[in-house]
C-alpha cells in the first residue's frame, strides 16, 4: 500500500508501505521508525520533524506519480471527466496514457466501469503500468498499441462501444475518423492539446463525423498566493492548453 506523509507546511511525500514487513521510512528530514507509523497519527523523525501519516487521497497519488510523459493533473482531468459525462459504470477509451494521471482520475470517476487506455510509446507505457499497479485500481486496462487498433482489440474483449473517448496525443485530428464508430450515440469525444493550431482541425473532424455541440476551453488556471496580501502567481497552474469536446449525434 501507499502512505502520504504531510508536514506542517502541507508538503507531501508519497511512500510505499508494507504492513507485513515494515521498514523505517527515510525522508530528507530524517527517519521515521516503523513502530511510529500509524494512519491518522503524527510521527516524528529522528531529527525531530513531525509528519501526519495518512492514506493518500487520489490527488496525492496523481501529484506523486513518477513521470514518463508530462502528466495531466487532477484539477484538469476532473474537469475533462465531468465534461465527458463520466460517472459510475461508464466506459472510456483513452489515448495516450502518458504517466496515467488522467487515467487514474477517470478510473475513479467511472468505477466499477472500465478505462481502456492505449499508449504507443513503450517507455511511457512501462511507467504507466507501474503507476496503475501502485494505485490499486483494478478497472484500468493498458495496451502498448496504436489506438487505431482499439476497435479490433476491444471487440476481442466483447466491448462493442464506449461511453466516452479522450485523446491526449500528437496530431489528434488524424485519429478521429478511425475511432468515432466506437463511440455510442450520445457519447462524448474530447481532445486535450497544448497546441492552439490543433483546435480547428479537430473541430472540423468532429463536424465531419456528426459530433455536435462542439466547444473549446483554454486551460488558464492561475494560483493565488496569500502572504502580506493576495496576488496571482505569474505562471499558469499546471500545463496550459486547450480542451475540445462534443457529443455524438445519431443512432442505429
Amino acid at each position: 500500500m501507499q502512505l502520504v506523509l504531510v508536514d506542517r507546511k502541507g508538503k507531501r511525500i508519497l511512500v510505499d508501505w508494507n504492513e507485513r514487513d515494515p521498514k523505517p521510512i527515510h525522508t530528507n528530514k530524517g527517519t521515521i521508525k516503523p513502530e511510529d507509523v500509524s494512519i491518522g497519527k503524527l510521527a516524528r523523525t529522528h531529527k525531530g520533524y513531525e509528519f501526519l501519516i495518512l492514506e493518500p487521497a487520489l490527488c496525492d497519488i496523481i501529484q506523486g506519480l513518477p513521470c514518463g510523459a508530462k502528466p495531466i493533473f487532477e484539477y484538469h482531468s476532473a474537469m475533462f471527466g465531468a465534461l465527458l459525462g463520466l460517472g459510475k459504470g461508464k466506459t472510456i477509451l483513452e489515448a495516450g496514457t502518458g504517466s496515467a494521471g488522467a487515467t487514474l482520475m477517470f478510473a475513479n470517476m467511472v468505477y466499477p466501469g472500465k478505462v481502456y487506455s492505449f499508449e504507443k510509446e513503450k517507455r511511457f507505457y512501462d511507467v504507466a503500468v507501474k503507476n496503475v499497479e501502485r494505485s490499486g485500481f483494478d478497472n484500468v486496462f493498458l495496451f502498448n498499441e496504436d489506438v487505431l487498433n482499439a476497435k479490433a482489440i476491444l471487440s476481442e474483449k466483447g466491448v462493442d462501444g464506449v461511453d466516452a473517448i479522450f485523446l491526449d496525443l500528437q496530431d489528434p485530428e488524424d485519429k478521429v475518423d478511425g475511432l468515432v464508430d466506437l463511440l455510442k450515440p450520445g457519447g462524448f469525444f474530447g481532445v486535450y492539446t497544448p497546441v492552439f493550431d490543433s483546435i480547428a482541425p479537430v473541430w472540423r473532424k468532429f463536424e465531419k463525423n456528426d459530433i455536435v455541440g462542439i466547444r473549446t476551453v483554454a486551460l488558464t488556471l492561475q494560483e493565488v498566493l496569500v502572504k502580506k496580501y493576495a496576488r496571482y502567481k505569474q505562471e499558469f497552474f499546471g500545463f496550459p492548453g486547450f480542451f475540445i469536446w462534443g457529443r455524438k449525434f445519431g443512432g442505429d
